[in-house]
């Protein structure tokens, strides 16, 4: 029982320390960084993170708090097992539980992302209004899925803009559909929008039902495991 009240306190005083140092952009001191399955681990949290839609510091301070809730909760029992369980259910649980929106909110934005390159194509074609003008015009009429977007609009070089916030939504289908853009705006407009229709377009459209199917296969095998872990688990903490 001693063993597992040090283990706790030094869990929670390491996610502590953790999160300050996130919260607070705190760099440490000397090289090398942190170990590598750190860094991969905080970056996929990260992309979770955009994935549901959530700033970073606000899933850092989440994680903490449902952790440190369920190891509350767990600990008015006084068995050891049981705060252990709730410790990898307070980390495990929340993305257990929010995988499905994840998945089905970056397929969402893919989606208008696709419809947005297709009106910004169908545009180069038919006008002779600059590069630049059209796609800040673009960018200011995304729909809610791509909100993210509206502000690149306002920007003096909006391609650049609409660069930065399409890496920073962490998305591989959005980041997919900017390899075609980042041809230089100076290159034959007919040349760039049949390229975006007859390439990139259908390119990304394919990954969707990729992404569609693998999210699919997901949510049954997340389903299998909550209801197979779900009792096993009350089982062993009663």
């Amino acid at each position: 029982m001693i063993v597992a009240v040090v283990a706790c306190v030094v869990v929670l005083l390491a996610g502590a320390a953790a999160l300050a140092a996130l919260l607070l952009d705190v760099q440490p001191s000397g090289h090398p960084s942190a170990p590598r399955w750190v860094r991969t681990a905080l970056a996929r949290e990260e992309e979770f993170a955009a994935a549901i839609g959530w700033q970073w510091p606000r899933w850092v301070v989440a994680r903490v708090v449902v952790v440190i809730a369920a190891l509350a909760v767990a600990w008015t029992t006084h068995v050891a097992f049981v705060d252990v369980l709730a410790i990898v259910l307070g980390l495990v649980g929340p993305r257990l539980l929010l995988a499905g929106r994840a998945e089905r909110r970056r397929i969402a934005q893919a989606r208008a992302f696709v419809a947005l390159l297709r009106q910004f194509a169908s545009r180069l074609q038919v006008s002779n209004e600059p590069f630049d003008s059209i796609l800040a015009d673009t960018a200011r009429n995304a729909p809610g899925e791509l909100a993210l977007l509206r502000g690149a609009a306002a920007e003096r070089d909006v391609l650049s803009a609409v660069i930065t916030a399409v890496r920073a939504s962490k998305s591989e289908l959005l980041e997919k559909g900017l390899v075609t853009l980042l041809l230089s705006r100076t290159r034959d407009r007919l040349t760039l929008a049949t390229l975006l229709q007859e390439h990139q377009i259908p390119e990304i459209e394919a990954l969707i039902e990729e992404a569609e199917e693998m999210r699919a296969v997901r949510s049954a095998q997340n389903a299998t495991i909550v209801v197979l872990a779900g009792p096993i688990g009350f089982t062993f903490a009663f």
